[in-house]
């Protein structure tokens, strides 16, 4: 019998890590491994070709930060401000975010491989044309979040903001909305192929309609 629930994501891999007080703009560029950082300071910083591998993040800010031809793996950020980063076609691979602000960051063509994103802020964000493989978004605000284009596979929304969000031409195998918020959503037919609980089904009635060239009205207009 074929799967038709999302497959969930690898953890990161986090052991021997060692333990620093402050991660900033300079140790960030050395390629930083294997380290236990109790802030990271990298507001508005740009990095080129860096590698960040088998690090915890703590808090602190990499808001307004560039990344261009970067990987990550094997990293969990918690507590951290991302707002308005840019990573386009960044590879994240076994990466956890918690409880962090990533407002506006700006991933397209990024690969997402073994994701999860627990209590973030996606407000705004932009995925339009990346590729997501496991990857989890629990109870994340995701109002206006932009995944136009993008390939979803065995990929779960729970319990997240997706108001106003756009849909438009992605693609799915095995992509779960569960209990989402889903008012103003855009480009509905962006969902074929993915799985909706029927307790926000109500939200989608009206752009569903509208896709489909039906036009609602009341009861008593008829």
């Amino acid at each position: 019998m074929a799967r038709t629930l999302p497959t969930p994501p690898h953890p990161p891999r986090l052991d021997d890590l060692t333990p620093v007080d402050l991660l900033d703009n300079g140790g960030l560029d050395a390629d930083p491994h294997d380290l236990d950082a109790a802030r990271v300071a990298a507001s508005g910083g740009e990095f080129d070709v860096v590698e960040v591998r088998s690090c915890r993040l703590r808090s602190g800010t990499l808001a307004g930060s560039s990344w261009r031809r970067t990987s990550w793996a094997d990293v969990e950020l918690v507590g951290v401000d991302a707002a308005n980063v840019s990573a386009v076609e960044g590879i994240f691979h076994r990466v956890a975010w918690t409880q962090s602000r990533l407002t506006g960051v700006s991933m397209p063509g990024a690969t997402l491989q073994d994701v999860r994103f627990t209590g973030c802020v996606l407000d705004l964000a932009s995925l339009r044309f990346a590729r997501l493989t496991r990857v989890v978004f629990d109870s994340c605000r995701m109002v206006g979040a932009d995944l136009a284009g993008a390939r979803l596979i065995d990929v779960r929304f729970e319990r997240c903001d997706l108001g106003e969000a756009q849909f438009h031409e992605a693609r799915h195998t095995r992509t779960l909305l569960d209990s989402c918020e889903l008012l103003g959503l855009k480009g509905v037919e962006g969902l074929r192929g993915a799985t909706v609980t029927t307790d926000r089904m109500a939200d989608l009635a009206e752009q569903l309609a509208s896709a489909m060239g039906i036009r609602l009205i009341d009861p008593t207009e008829a």
